[in-house]
């Protein structure tokens, strides 16, 4: 891609685990905190930044990152829902930033293809037209999920814990041009760890 990157990633990872019942982030995948495991595959795409917002147990997540180099930042509403930790994040991002890649923290299947993909999409056109650029398995929506800066405004004054799902349905209704679906064929790359049954789906105790 010619054009220069600009995309600020945030990945979010201030959460409670309330369905795992411990922090999920700080299990073992592969011999490493799933936390780092994710946060790792998001720097092999040579990012313009990453930014990683925290909350609950802040400390125990900031150690299992010890090392790479990503920008912190502490979301003191994280108990609110997803949506705070969403306008904590683009908050800290650079503000010459041309988008934000919301990336889940528990989601440590997603390959840089993926990203890339999604990060090219959205300055095929020049990003005047693209507002939002997500990845699809058939008629499936997962994530990461790209929003233009366009949207920052909008994306600042989320609630709650659906996070900017609202912001993408009256996109998806009023503007669908505006939003580029991404073919994803990688079978895991949606797949989040929820409970301890998600664990030991993948064989992990």
């Amino acid at each position: 891609m010619d054009t220069p990157n600009k995309i600020s990633i945030i990945i979010l990872a201030a959460g409670l685990s309330e369905r795992f019942k411990g922090n999920k982030l700080l299990v073992k995948i592969d011999g490493v905190p799933l936390i780092r495991k994710t946060v790792e595959i998001y720097l092999e795409t040579n990012p313009y930044e990453i930014i990683v917002v925290v909350g609950y147990e802040q400390d125990k997540i900031k150690s299992a990152l010890k090392g790479l180099k990503i920008k912190f930042v502490f979301n003191k509403k994280f108990k609110e829902g997803q949506g705070s930790s969403v306008i904590t994040g683009i908050l800290s991002t650079n503000k010459d930033s041309d988008g934000y890649l919301f990336g889940l923290a528990d989601q440590p299947f997603v390959s840089k293809e993926t990203i890339n993909k999604l990060i090219d999409s959205f300055y095929i056109d020049g990003n005047v037209r693209t507002l939002i650029v997500a990845p699809f398995q058939e008629e499936k929506r997962g994530n990461p999920v790209l929003f233009s800066s366009q949207l920052r405004d909008k994306l600042l004054k989320i609630v709650g814990d659906k996070g900017a799902r609202d912001i993408y349905k009256k996109i998806n209704d009023k503007f669908p041009l505006a939003i580029k679906k991404v073919k994803v064929k990688e079978i895991n790359t949606f797949y989040d760890f929820d409970t301890k049954q998600d664990f030991e789906n993948y064989g992990i105790n």
